[in-house]
């Protein structure tokens, strides 16, 4: 009897109530090597309940009230991680960020189809022009995958680029709808 050769099945979807504790966990658990490569500074991350607060506060508002609109990546059904777009200026642009959850799972090609999956749900969602990815600039992956998917470099410079981030050099990269 032949093998067949099964896929991975891939999954983009709105990220739910019961996706909580998953998005949660991402954070409250973060290492302190995991946090530096992504430019956070492990002391400004908020206790868990506030990170439960927000995140379900943002789920349960209408899509434009949102600060931040989360999409979970599942691959054969399992969620894997998420990409999410915060700040939003609807009918304009938004920064992106995209995370995987689990070590096992990083370096497989899931995050390029992932993120190919989503960057089209972010700009209908939204009606976006513009699409920034703002890395930590010691930080190689993202860069590597905003190249992979089309986007611009635009600049480097010194800045504090969220609230939970210390000062660094970030790398800021654009994707506008028409190159989509």
């Amino acid at each position: 009897m032949s093998k067949i050769k099964q896929e991975e099945l891939y999954n983009v979807r709105e990220a739910t109530q019961e996706d909580v504790v998953a998005l949660t966990n991402y954070w409250s658990n973060l290492s302190f090597d995991d946090s530096f490569k992504l430019g956070i500074d492990q002391d400004k991350i908020p206790p868990t309940n506030e990170i439960i607060e927000f995140i379900e506060h943002q789920i349960s508002l209408p899509l434009n009230d949102r600060n931040t609109y989360i999409l979970i990546w599942e691959v054969d059904g399992i969620a894997i991680g998420h990409c999410n777009i915060t700040p939003i200026v609807v009918g304009e642009y938004a920064n992106i960020h995209s995370h995987i959850w689990d070590k096992k799972h990083i370096a497989k090609g899931w995050g390029e189809r992932l993120m190919r999956m989503s960057l089209p749900i972010f700009f209908k969602k939204y009606n976006l022009e513009k699409i920034y990815g703002v890395f930590y600039a010691l930080n190689p992956a993202p860069m590597k995958l905003c190249i992979k998917l089309g986007f611009s470099f635009i600049e480097e410079y010194p800045t504090i680029p969220g609230e939970w981030s210390f000062y660094q050099n970030v790398k800021k990269y654009e994707l506008k709808k028409v190159d989509l």
